[in-house]
C-alpha cells in the first residue's frame, strides 16, 4: 500500500472512522518496502481483520443501515446538500431503499429533464420509492431538501392501446454522397433504396444472388477440359468484376476495407491463406488447376494476352498451345484453356484485348474501379458461348411505394413489377404504371452482352425510386430492396385515445408510448410536436403532455446504421444489418 495512504486511513479512524480491514493486513509501503517497522504499527491499529464474508455485517452494524437496498448497481454522490443517485439494473415496479430524505426528482440523463417523482414511504432517515424500467439504462434521481410526494396506494393498471401492425412508411435517406463519401463517383443528393444482389435463375432452376457487376468469366476444372465451345459438366464457376476485381476482397485492399484503390485481380490461385492483417487471404482461392472460358470475339483478329503477376504454366486456345503474347482469333467464341500451379497461391488475372499491354495504362485511383472497366478494347469471357441470344430472369422484392427503376444494364431488358409490364422511354428507366402501397415483386428478363452474365449484367446497383407506401412492423432489411440502404424512414399512423382518459396528462399519471424494440434510433413525434428521441432500450417515452382524447397522429423516423450500406463493400467490419421499428408498439395511458 502506499504509505501515504495508510497514514490517512490511521488518522480517519483516531477521528472517529470505521475502517473495515479485510481479509489481511498491509505488509509493505513505498517507504522501505517489507520490514517497515512503522507500517506494521499502523497496521497494527487498523486489527482486527475481517473475513470478506462478514463485511456487510460489519458495515451495517457500523452505519446502522445501507446506503442503498434494492436491485441492480447503484451510485451515490453527495453535492452540496444535495444527493444524486443512479440505478442500473432494476425491473419496472420494484421497490428500493435510499439512505437519504427529501424531495425526489428523476433526471433524464439523454434530455435533462427533470421530473418530480413520488414516494412509497419516507422517515427521518430513509426514503423507499418504486423504480422505472432501469434493465437497459441508468435512472437518476436528486434528493433536495424539500418534502416528497407521497404516492397514493395502488393505482389502477393503465389503459393499453395497442398500434396497428401497419404502419404508413416513407424513406428519409440520410447518406449525402454530394462528395462520394459512399459512392464513387460523387452524385446529387442522398442514397435512397438500391438493389445490389437481385435473385438471378440459373439453367437448373434454382435462384442464386449475385452482387451487381460480378458474374462468371471462368469455370474451374480438376482435370483439363475439352477444348470445345461447351462448358464442362463438373466445373464451378470463377465469379469477378471488371469493375471492383475479386469480389469482398477486404484483405486484400486493405483491412478496413478499399484504400483509394481497386486493384486489378480477377481470380485467386491456391486454397485460402493466412488470414492475418496484410496477408493475401479473406477470399477462398481456387484450387482447381484448370480454367475454362471462350474469348467472344467480332472478327478474326489479332489479341494481345494481358497477364497478371502469376502466369498459367501452360494456355492454349482453341487447342493450339499459347506461346507469345498474341493469338490469332476467329470471329465468334474461341475456347481459352488456363492451367495453373495450386501452389503459386495469390491474386492474378488473364485477359485478351486489341491493345497491346502497355496500352493499358492504370487509371486514376480515384477512379476506384480495375483498369479493365468500361475498356472497349478488353475481348469478353463468355460461358454461354452456344446461346445465340443469352437471357436470364432476375427477381427481387422492393420498398414499398415503389414508382420506379433504373437499370445500368449491358444488355436489354425487360421489367415487370406485380406481373404488370413497366414502360420505359430509354430501356434504362422504367416507370411503374400500377403503383401499390406495399412492397412489390419485381421479375426483370435481360438479354445480355456477351460474357455479362448474373451480377455482371448490370454496371451498378438498381436504383429504386420510392414515395409513400406501407409497412407492416418488422425488420426492413428482409425485404431485398432495404437491404443495403443506410438511412431514416418515417413510420407513421393514427391512434384514438379513448375520450374517458383525461383531458390533460401528467407526465407520471399520464401516458407512455413504448416502441418495443428498434434497430436503430427513433425520433418521436406526436401531434407534431417533439416528443423526444431514443438511442439505447428501453424504447419508451412519456407522451401525455402531447396526446389528447381523440385521434392523435404518431410519428417515428427510425435509423439504422451503415451496417446496411457496407453488405457488398469489401471490409472486415459488416456488423448486423437489422433495421427499422421492430415493435410492438403500444400507448400506456394512465387515469
Amino acid at each position: 500500500i502506499r504509505h501515504r495512504t495508510l497514514q490517512e486511513i490511521a488518522h480517519f479512524r483516531r477521528a472517529g472512522g470505521a475502517v473495515v480491514v479485510l481479509d489481511c493486513v498491509p505488509e509493505a509501503s513505498d517507504r522501505v518496502g517489507l520490514g517497515d517497522p512503522e507500517v506494521a504499527a499502523l497496521a497494527h491499529e487498523l486489527a482486527p481483520v475481517v473475513p470478506t464474508t462478514q463485511a456487510l455485517a460489519v458495515i451495517t452494524a457500523h452505519i446502522g443501515q445501507l446506503d442503498y437496498v434494492g436491485p441492480g448497481f447503484v451510485q451515490h454522490r453527495l453535492i452540496g446538500d444535495q444527493h444524486l443517485y443512479a440505478v442500473h439494473g432494476g425491473a419496472a415496479e420494484s421497490e428500493a431503499v435510499f439512505r437519504c430524505v427529501g424531495a425526489v426528482e428523476r433526471w433524464d440523463p439523454l434530455t435533462g429533464g427533470r421530473t418530480p417523482w413520488p414516494v412509497l414511504a419516507q422517515d427521518a432517515t430513509s426514503t423507499r420509492l418504486r423504480l422505472p424500467d432501469c434493465t437497459h439504462d441508468v435512472a437518476v434521481f436528486m434528493f433536495s431538501p424539500g418534502s416528497a410526494a407521497i404516492r397514493a396506494g395502488t393505482t389502477a393498471p393503465p389503459h393499453l392501446i395497442s398500434l396497428s401492425q401497419s404502419w404508413d412508411f416513407e424513406l428519409q435517406p440520410t447518406c449525402d454522397n454530394r462528395f462520394g463519401d459512399f459512392h464513387w463517383p460523387p452524385t446529387p443528393g442522398c442514397i435512397g433504396a438500391e438493389m445490389r444482389r437481385p435473385q438471378h435463375q440459373s439453367d437448373d432452376g434454382t435462384w442464386t444472388a449475385s452482387t451487381c457487376t460480378f458474374g462468371p468469366r471462368f469455370l474451374a476444372c480438376r482435370t483439363r477440359p475439352p477444348d470445345l465451345p461447351v462448358p464442362p459438366a463438373d466445373a464451378q464457376q470463377v465469379v469477378a468484376s471488371l469493375r471492383w476485381g475479386i469480389e469482398d476482397d477486404a484483405g486484400h485492399q486493405g483491412y478496413h476495407g478499399l484504400k483509394g484503390t481497386v486493384h486489378d485481380d480477377q481470380f485467386v490461385i491456391g486454397a485460402r491463406g493466412d488470414s492475418s492483417w496484410g496477408r493475401l487471404s479473406y477470399v477462398p482461392g481456387c484450387e482447381r488447376p484448370f480454367l475454362w472460358t471462350t474469348i467472344s470475339a467480332p472478327q478474326e483478329l489479332d489479341a494481345w494476352i494481358l497477364r497478371g503477376p502469376i502466369a498459367p504454366r501452360a494456355a492454349w486456345i482453341n487447342g493450339q498451345p499459347i506461346t507469345g503474347d498474341q493469338v490469332r482469333l476467329h470471329a465468334g467464341a474461341n475456347v481459352l484453356v488456363l492451367e495453373y500451379d495450386p501452389a503459386q497461391a495469390g491474386r492474378t488475372w488473364y485477359l485478351l484485348s486489341t491493345a497491346a499491354p502497355q496500352a493499358h495504362l492504370p487509371r486514376p485511383q480515384i477512379d476506384l474501379a480495375t483498369r479493365w472497366w468500361q475498356e472497349a478494347r478488353i475481348l469478353p469471357c463468355d460461358i454461354r458461348p452456344r446461346e445465340a441470344h443469352p437471357t436470364s430472369w432476375y427477381r427481387f422484392t422492393a420498398p414499398p411505394g415503389l414508382r420506379g427503376l433504373t437499370l445500368p444494364l449491358r444488355g436489354t431488358a425487360e421489367v415487370w413489377v406485380n406481373d404488370v409490364i413497366c414502360s420505359s422511354a430509354d430501356g434504362r428507366t422504367f416507370t411503374v404504371d400500377k403503383i401499390t402501397t406495399d412492397p412489390v415483386a419485381v421479375r426483370i428478363r435481360v438479354t445480355h452482352e456477351r460474357g455479362s452474365y448474373a451480377g455482371a449484367a448490370f454496371d451498378g446497383p438498381i436504383l429504386l425510386s420510392c414515395g409513400k407506401g406501407r409497412m407492416t412492423l418488422g425488420d426492413w432489411s428482409a425485404i431485398d430492396g432495404l437491404s443495403s440502404y443506410s438511412g431514416g424512414a418515417w413510420y407513421r399512423q393514427e391512434v384514438t385515445v379513448p375520450t374517458t382518459t383525461p383531458t390533460t396528462f401528467t407526465t407520471n399519471a399520464g401516458a407512455v408510448l413504448d416502441l418495443g424494440d428498434v434497430a436503430g434510433s427513433a425520433e418521436v413525434r406526436i401531434n407534431g410536436q417533439a416528443a423526444g428521441v431514443l438511442v439505447a432500450p428501453p424504447w419508451r417515452l412519456p407522451v401525455g403532455h402531447l396526446l389528447h382524447p381523440g385521434t392523435n397522429q404518431i410519428e417515428v423516423l427510425v435509423c439504422n446504421t451503415l451496417a446496411n450500406h457496407y453488405q457488398t463493400i469489401p471490409t472486415q467490419y459488416r456488423g448486423s444489418p437489422r433495421s427499422g421499428l421492430i415493435g410492438p408498439v403500444t400507448i400506456a395511458v394512465s387515469s
